[in-house]
């Protein structure tokens, strides 16, 4: 079974093929998000995945089963929440989040979803 993959955050999650570390067989990168226009269109070519300025489209418009968050750590909890509704798996980097209840919050979201 191969995990289809999306990351939100293009600056962290322009390691992605350093985390991969021969995984390519099981995981495929589907899809990329960020904020900055030049992050997010160097990534597309690095990576050649369909990129996104809005996380929410990226959510509509395509199919993964887990997102990886790698943004700043205090939009982590309105992200993982949202990708939740949209029924994706959610794994974040560290920290999780920057608060006790937003992180309660999330977990809240995805237990919810599931």
């Amino acid at each position: 079974m191969t995990i289809r993959l999306a990351v939100a955050g293009g600056n962290r999650g322009a390691r992605f093929d350093q985390v991969l570390g021969g995984l390519e067989e099981q995981i495929e990168l589907v899809a990329i998000c960020d904020i900055d226009h030049d992050t997010l269109e160097r990534n597309e070519e690095k990576h050649q995945v369909k990129g996104y300025l809005k996380l929410e489209e990226m959510l509509e418009k395509e199919s993964f089963d887990l997102i990886v968050i790698c943004t700043p750590s205090g939009i982590h909890r309105k992200q993982a929440v949202l990708a939740a509704k949209y029924g994706v798996h959610v794994m974040t980097e560290k920290p999780m989040a920057t608060t006790w209840q937003d992180g309660v919050e999330m977990v809240k979201a995805c237990d919810e979803a599931t």
